[in-house]
C-alpha cells in the first residue's frame, strides 16, 4: 500500500501554479519584445567641427642687402707731402729779363714776366743705416748731400757737401741712400726739368 506522501498529494496544485507562472512569463516576454521593436534604434550623432582653410598668399622675403663695402685702406703712392723729420733746402735761382731796345733807355715791347718755379720733392726717401762698425764707436752726426734729379724724378748724381760725423762710411751710406731715393722733379712754369737739391741725412745710435 502507498504511504501518505504530501508531495504526491499536492502535485496537481504545484502543476497548476507552475503553468500559471510560465504563462505570465511568456506574456511578459512578448510584451517586452513588442516594446523593444517599437523603440527606434539610437544613433549617436557626433558633430565634427568644420575647419575652414583659407588660402594664405605666399610671401617672398626680399633679399638682404649686402653690407656696405669696407673703407679702402690708403695705399702709399706718389705723394707731394714732405716728411716732418726731413728738411729740404731749395736752391734759389735768380731770373733776369732784359728790357729796352739797343738804342734807347726806355722799356721795349717785352716786359718782365714772372717765372714760377717748384723745387723737387721726395716721394720715396731712403733712410741710410749707421754702419755697425761706426755704431760701436758711438759715431753720430749729419751728412748733407747735394743731389741732382732729372726730369723723371731719378737721382743721377750725389755729392757730399758737409759731414759732421767725420766718418767716410757714413758719407758712403748717405750717398747710397740718396741714389736710391725718388723725387717729384722740379718744375718751371709747369714743365719738369733737372735740378739740384741738398738733402740732410742724420746718423745716431737709433739708426
Amino acid at each position: 500500500m502507498f504511504t501518505n506522501n504530501p508531495l504526491r498529494n499536492n502535485y496537481p496544485k504545484y502543476r497548476d501554479i507552475a503553468t500559471i507562472i510560465t504563462l505570465i512569463l511568456a506574456i511578459i516576454a512578448i510584451r517586452l519584445a513588442a516594446e523593444i521593436d517599437a523603440i527606434a534604434p539610437f544613433k549617436a550623432s557626433v558633430e565634427i567641427p568644420m575647419v575652414a582653410v583659407e588660402d594664405i598668399p605666399i610671401t617672398q622675403q626680399g633679399k638682404k642687402k649686402p653690407p656696405p663695402p669696407k673703407p679702402a685702406v690708403p695705399i702709399p703712392s706718389d705723394s707731394e707731402t714732405i716728411p716732418e723729420e726731413e728738411t729740404i733746402e731749395p736752391i734759389e735761382f735768380d731770373f733776369f729779363a732784359q728790357n729796352g731796345d739797343d738804342g734807347g733807355g726806355g722799356l721795349g715791347n717785352e716786359g718782365v714776366g714772372a717765372v714760377v718755379r717748384v723745387p723737387p720733392r721726395p716721394i720715396s726717401w731712403v733712410i741710410p743705416e749707421l754702419p755697425q762698425k761706426e755704431k760701436k764707436k758711438g759715431i753720430k752726426g749729419e751728412v748733407k748731400v747735394s743731389i741732382q734729379i732729372d726730369a723723371s724724378g731719378n737721382v743721377i748724381d750725389a755729392v757730399v757737401v758737409e759731414n759732421t760725423t767725420g766718418s767716410e762710411l757714413c758719407a758712403q751710406s748717405a750717398i747710397k741712400a740718396a741714389l736710391a731715393s725718388r723725387f717729384i722733379p722740379a718744375k718751371v712754369n709747369g714743365k719738369a726739368q733737372k735740378d739740384w737739391l741738398v738733402m740732410p741725412y742724420r746718423f745716431n745710435l737709433a739708426n
